[in-house]
């Protein structure tokens, strides 16, 4: 079922070192750049006293009321100040299951999403990574049975967890009663379908959504749910009332897509979608409109190397995810007024 998809993310990668060193667009390395409305400085990459953390496509989250930074990784979750140091470290715990994302609570419980025996669960853990007591999914309609979430959310009491293979989106209490569901496929399944693959080349819904996938799920102030579709090269914000619009231009040049792997939105209502190819991240406006865009591949401070994972703290922070264990860059994102 994931064969395409797993040759098609391959072959990212392969390009992606073949073109390593090659300039892209603003590097940022250490200054502060102005591209037009945006204003863009690297701060740091997340640390210890002893140097940079080797962070391999983290999952991380930013607590802007305890300002906070929570990185989750195969050794446990990190905790970070504002400066971008560790504070606190918890070790993994088997008992959690295969870890797969985790988000916190305003109490400072962490929440941690992972695979048990094969099947998804919700642990509450306390700030020591201790698990507390279990969460289930239950009361999924049949057309969401067997779902497996690959990423979690947390807003206003409500969960929002996403199944990036699955391409679908569901929402629950606190308890993981389902409360509403959202099937990608069925909402974009044509377009998706006329764009991907060339005319008259059939596949059924179930095999596009095996070779296509999401990635990147975020959710925006209003509530609306942000994610990237990889192969068609797109974006896409979908509202709660299951509305979907798509933007972004697929291409290798600059303004256009050519992985798109995350996305993110600012307190000036900008979306920020960063390209896992193409080691860059493209600014749209409120209107998802092409701004401008910043960044270069390569290995060394405000470089990025396949980003993959991406938050925005209300203090103008973006934190940047990588690949192969280069960490998680940090920058400061203004206006230039």
């Amino acid at each position: 079922m994931k064969t395409a998809r797993c040759i098609f993310n391959i072959f990212v990668v392969i390009i992606a070192f073949l073109a390593a060193g090659l300039p892209s667009a603003a590097a940022v390395e250490g200054v502060e750049v102005s591209l037009g409305e945006v204003k863009v400085s690297f701060l740091y990459k997340l640390s210890t006293l002893t140097g940079v953390i080797p962070f391999a496509s983290p999952r991380l989250y930013v607590d802007d009321a305890n300002k906070e930074v929570f990185v989750l990784s195969g050794e446990g979750v990190s905790i970070f100040n504002t400066s971008g140091m560790e504070t606190y470290h918890a070790d993994y715990d088997p008992e959690l299951g295969s870890l797969l994302d985790m988000t916190v609570d305003k109490d400072g419980n962490i929440i941690v999403l992972a695979l048990r025996e094969g099947v998804p669960v919700i642990t509450l853990c306390n700030y020591r990574l201790e698990p507390q007591r279990t969460i289930g999914l239950s009361k999924l309609p049949a057309d969401f049975a067997g779902f497996h979430p690959t990423q979690l959310k947390l807003r206003d009491g409500r969960f929002y967890l996403a199944g990036n293979w699955e391409m679908k989106i569901v929402v629950t209490d606190l308890k993981g009663e389902f409360i509403r569901g959202y099937d990608l496929l069925t909402i974009l399944g044509k377009e998706l379908e006329d764009k991907v693959y060339m005319k008259g080349f059939e596949k059924s819904l179930e095999q596009i959504r095996a070779d296509n996938g999401i990635e990147g799920f975020n959710l925006d102030a209003e509530g609306n749910m942000l994610f990237v579709l990889p192969v068609s090269g797109k974006a896409c914000r979908l509202s709660p009332d299951g509305t979907a619009e798509q933007f972004g231009k697929r291409g290798s040049g600059p303004g256009k897509l050519g992985v798109p792997s995350a996305i993110a939105r600012d307190s000036a209502g900008n979306y920020l979608v960063a390209d896992k190819l193409r080691c860059v991240i493209l600014v749209y406006d409120k209107e998802m409109k092409f701004i401008t865009e910043f960044g270069s591949l390569g290995v060394r401070g405000a470089y990025m190397y396949g980003p993959n994972v991406m938050e925005m703290g209300a203090d103008g922070k973006l934190y940047v995810g990588q690949v192969a264990t280069r960490g998680v860059n940090v920058y400061i994102i203004s206006r230039n007024d």
